[in-house]
């Protein structure tokens, strides 16, 4: 399967529940019973939003609406929505780049495992808190990878697996070892790795995180939408 196919049919099944509303530009759904929380992807020209049965009942009705009008009826239920994120895939000439014939990696860029730790924690200390949860890397994660300038780790990238085709990459470098390209080697690297194992992989970047979307750009990523989750009903 083509990773557009993959990307696809991932998305299509995250959004597979019963028809709640449908129309030109918005698809509402109703998740499943295992689910507690809603998922929201805004694409270029359409909405797909999927609530659970409460949530749906938070939302209160929607036939006939527009895109527009769902999110208005989103802002003005109890319904939480948390941050989103811009969703990226990689253009499918980079793709094909990226698994032709790899070069090897540069020696300052390797896998990174529980010897590590340390260094990892190091690394950790010298990065602002917000940047740690918005970046979610962890060195237990499926495939991590670090840069080094000597014996210093001073960027990580780490990927956890989103479904068994899909895998989610989170990257970190300490403020003083940026603008020198580590965070663009060390994506290529774990990208042609996980083309390798045929696994797609996902950049998720903060919209107003101008130095994470250029990265993303830069390593060949292109936007797909933008995606959120619905926080289930309060229970208080």
């Amino acid at each position: 399967m083509s990773a557009e196919a993959v990307v696809s049919s991932h998305w299509d099944d995250t959004f597979a529940g019963r028809v709640h509303h449908r129309g030109p530009d918005v698809l509402i759904v109703e998740r499943t019973p295992e689910h507690t929380d809603g998922v929201l992807l805004e694409e270029r020209s359409r909405l797909r939003l999927a609530l659970t049965g409460p949530q749906l009942a938070l939302l209160g009705p929607a036939a006939g609406a527009s895109a527009a009008d769902v999110q208005a009826l989103i802002a003005d239920s109890p319904l939480s929505v948390d941050d989103p994120g811009l969703v990226h895939y990689l253009a499918p000439e980079r793709a094909s780049a990226l698994s032709s014939a790899p070069p090897p990696e540069p020696a300052q860029v390797r896998v990174l495992g529980e010897q590590d730790r340390a260094g990892f924690e190091e690394l950790l200390a010298g990065v602002p808190e917000d940047e740690q949860e918005e970046a979610e890397v962890d060195l237990d994660d499926w495939l991590v990878l670090g840069a080094f300038e000597g014996d210093r780790l001073v960027a990580v990238t780490s990927s956890y697996l989103q479904t068994e085709d899909i895998a989610d990459i989170g990257v970190l470098t300490v403020p003083d070892a940026r603008r020198r390209g580590h965070g663009l080697r060390l994506v290529a690297a774990t990208c042609r790795q996980l083309l390798h194992r045929g696994v797609v992989p996902q950049y998720r970047a903060d919209p107003a995180n101008g130095r994470s979307l250029e990265l993303a750009r830069a390593a060949g990523f292109v936007a797909f939408g933008s995606w959120a989750t619905v926080l289930g009903p309060p229970t208080s």
